[in-house]
């Protein structure tokens, strides 16, 4: 999704049957009413801005969906309301610091080798998956990935 997306409007992505993850990107602000109504795929949706709101209808994010997001946000009064799972992002520890290609330091180079090998591209090797699954949850995915740019970043 592009880096200037401000809002989602109501029904963007509704009866989107194959979507499973969506990372919005920190401008976004809002999200419309029934913006995911009806993506059974839909496993986690992953909010960086604490300031983004969602349309207080239940169907606006599906009942079974991951909320990825800043704790006390809108977004968290919207899991909570609703009675959706919520994961703090900033409660997902790391395991070797996301030292994914295991140099022994956290860099844009952990990045690139989870992102090489999340496009699964020819001869990408994580060194030590483990690493590189942030969110704890046994499996390496695009939250991993947002996740671990979020530390880099802020390294």
């Amino acid at each position: 999704m592009s880096s200037t997306v401000s809002s989602i409007g109501n029904h963007v992505f509704d009866s989107c049957k194959s979507l499973e993850h969506i990372v919005f990107p920190d401008s976004t602000v809002s999200v419309g009413e029934n913006a995911f109504e009806e993506c059974e795929k839909l496993k986690g949706v992953y909010f960086p801005s604490d300031v983004c709101s969602l349309n207080l209808v239940a169907g606006t994010i599906p009942e079974n969906t991951i909320i990825y997001g800043q704790k006390d946000s809108p977004v968290e009064e919207y899991a909570v309301q609703f009675k959706r799972k919520f994961v703090d992002i900033n409660s997902v520890e790391t395991i070797y610091h996301g030292d994914c290609n295991m140099d022994g330091k956290l860099s844009v180079a952990d990045a690139v080798v989870l992102e090489k090998w999340l496009l699964s591209e020819e001869k990408t090797d994580v060194s030590d998956w483990k690493a590189a699954d942030l969110c704890k949850d046994g499996k390496l995915d695009v939250f991993d990935f947002v996740v671990l740019r979020k530390k880099v970043i802020n390294s």
